[in-house]
């Protein structure tokens, strides 16, 4: 059984290399892939079939992209360079106002746009 408007699948994939001393790096991948928004016939608002419309409609599947490249000093400095949604990638999007609105069509992204993020990781703990 699946829901209409979200995900059938959401996959997570991430893969990092972690060195005691020196150079080491994230990547992580987040995708999401829809179900059918609609699996029936059209219907016009006088109950007519509406057989301009297409049966099926289906929201984009998503996908989004991070990257880390880091360096380490030692046990306890550690700088690291994120670039957070690489891709920046935009998806089509679909809405519907009232009757006297209609549908209208935007853009949007499943993340905020692509960021940079340098920083300083600090363990005074050992």
């Amino acid at each position: 059984l699946y829901m209409t408007g979200n995900p059938r699948l959401t996959t997570n994939l991430e893969l990092a290399y972690a060195p005691p001393q020196g150079f080491g790096g994230r990547s992580s991948f987040h995708w999401e892939a829809y179900n059918y928004v609609r699996d029936i016939p059209a219907v016009q608002a006088n109950g007519q079939p509406a057989t301009t419309l297409p049966t099926r409609v289906k929201s984009q599947d998503l996908g989004s992209l991070d990257l880390q490249l880091s360096y380490r000093f030692n046990d306890t400095y550690k700088v690291v360079f994120d670039v957070t949604n690489v891709l920046d990638k935009k998806y089509l999007g679909n809405g519907a106002g009232s009757w006297a609105q209609g549908n209208y069509d935007f853009t949007f992204s499943p993340r905020p746009p692509r960021a940079f993020y340098l920083g300083l990781q600090m363990n005074w703990d050992n």
